[in-house]
Formats: C-alpha cells, sequence, structure tokens
C-alpha cells in the first residue's frame, strides 16, 4: 500500500488531518501525519486524545529557517488553515475599532504565513493544501493574496484559488472558506477543485440518541425557560428559544 506522510500546521483539534486521513483511507493510500504544531493548550490535549501520539510543537515562529531541517520532518504533504481573524471581515472590523494591525502587519497572527513559505521552500513537500477565510481574496483588493500566490509560484504549481462552501459537501454548517492548493512543479499532476455532493445534512443526522445527563439542563430549568419566554414575547422582546 502506497503511504503518504503530512504535517499538519495551526492543527486546531485536528480537523484537517481527519480530513487527509479519510481521503487517503478512501483511495487506499496509508495516511502518517509525523509533525503537527498547535499553540492552544486546550486543542493539543484534545487532538492527543484523536489521534495517537505525534511530534508536537507549540509556537511554529519559534522555529527559524536555521531550525526547519532539524526539527521539521521531511514530509510529502503541508496541510496548514493559518489563523484568518488577521483577515476577516470581523476580524478587520474589530482591529480597526481598537486602533490593532491586520493583514500582514498583524505581527502575531497576520504574518504566520510567512512562516508556513519558510517551511515549503527548505523541505519542499510534493504538495500543500491551505485553507482560510474567504475574505482573503478581497483583503486590500485582493493584493495580498496576489502576493501569497507569487511567492507559492516560485517552486510550485498552484492553481487560482477557490471557494468552496462545507455546506456544499455534506456537512451541516454554512462554512465558506479559500483553498489554497499547490504541487512540485516536477510533479505530474493534473487537479481540479471536487465538484459539490450538495447533501442535505441536518444536525439531528449526527447527534448521539443517548446522551449523558450532564448535558441536559433540567426540567426546573427548562419550565423556566418557556415561562421566560412566553413573558418576552408579550413584551415585544426577543428573548427566546427555537427548537
Amino acid at each position: 500500500m502506497k503511504k503518504l506522510t503530512s504535517i499538519d500546521l495551526f492543527a486546531g483539534i485536528g480537523g484537517m488531518r481527519l480530513s487527509f486521513e479519510s481521503a487517503c483511507k478512501n483511495l487506499n493510500i496509508k495516511p502518517e501525519t509525523v509533525f503537527y504544531s498547535e499553540i492552544n493548550n486546550t486543542c493539543r490535549e484534545v487532538y492527543n486524545k484523536n489521534f495517537k501520539k505525534t511530534n508536537v510543537w507549540t509556537d511554529i515562529k519559534l522555529i527559524s529557517k536555521k531550525l526547519i531541517n532539524k526539527e521539521i520532518p521531511n514530509h510529502d504533504i503541508l496541510l496548514a488553515g493559518f489563523p484568518c481573524q488577521p483577515f476577516s471581515q470581523a476580524g478587520v472590523v474589530k482591529r480597526n475599532s481598537l486602533n490593532k494591525s491586520h493583514g500582514f502587519n498583524d505581527k502575531i497572527q497576520g504574518n504566520l504565513f510567512f512562516n508556513i513559505l519558510d517551511i515549503i521552500n527548505i523541505k519542499k513537500p510534493k504538495a500543500f493544501l491551505l485553507e482560510n477565510v474567504k475574505h482573503l481574496a478581497n483583503y486590500n483588493k485582493g493584493k495580498i493574496l496576489k502576493k501569497i500566490l507569487l511567492s507559492l509560484r516560485q517552486n510550485y504549481f498552484v492553481p487560482d484559488p477557490k471557494i468552496l462552501n462545507a455546506s456544499d459537501f455534506g456537512l451541516a454548517q454554512k462554512r465558506e472558506r479559500i483553498y489554497i492548493v499547490g504541487f512540485l512543479k516536477d510533479v505530474n499532476v493534473n487537479f481540479n477543485y471536487p465538484s459539490p455532493t450538495y447533501k442535505n445534512t441536518q444536525v439531528k443526522d449526527f447527534l448521539d440518541k443517548k446522551v449523558n445527563k450532564s448535558f441536559i439542563i433540567s426540567d426546573r430549568l427548562w419550565i423556566g425557560y418557556k415561562k421566560r419566554r412566553m413573558k418576552n414575547k408579550k413584551l415585544g422582546k426577543g428573548f427566546g428559544y427555537k427548537l
């Protein structure tokens, strides 16, 4: 069986890794994640429970160019859902209101793409998959995305990015994200973005049928919610709930 190794940057609790491993198994390929990075302690705790022990690094910024070959294993595919807050519409508005920098000028989260770029250019994986909010496409009139693509295309074939909506692929959530993929120029590949399945999935399709009582509100609290809803409705107020 063919094997593909990967690294999982800004991993969260492992959503992208889970998708990658699922895709590999569908293609009869053995996936192996050899390294992941995640700065959030709670996310790492969940990640480590979801997956077998994997080499981990917390703050990817602490891996300088000189340390990349030493600290990051060789890999076939690089996965990275790099921080989106500096490029999202809500994030930009919030940062402007606080008189804080956004985009690449945000030196805490906004310039982390360049850490990814350093790893890509030094380790030269066969392919990469990057993900971010759809507003990255229009942020600063598209100049940032253009800069990202120019830098990636130095060594890689990078098709034009595409915005995909998770709800078009069987998820019970409208989640539009921009995807950027790239392949080493000497790798023979015929790439097309996936076509939507438009599978209709609702939350009830995957919720547990039997739930621990610790997750269920008491009868007394439920009665209180219903009374509060009726009271507020009579007063013309919006507080309530919907089933």
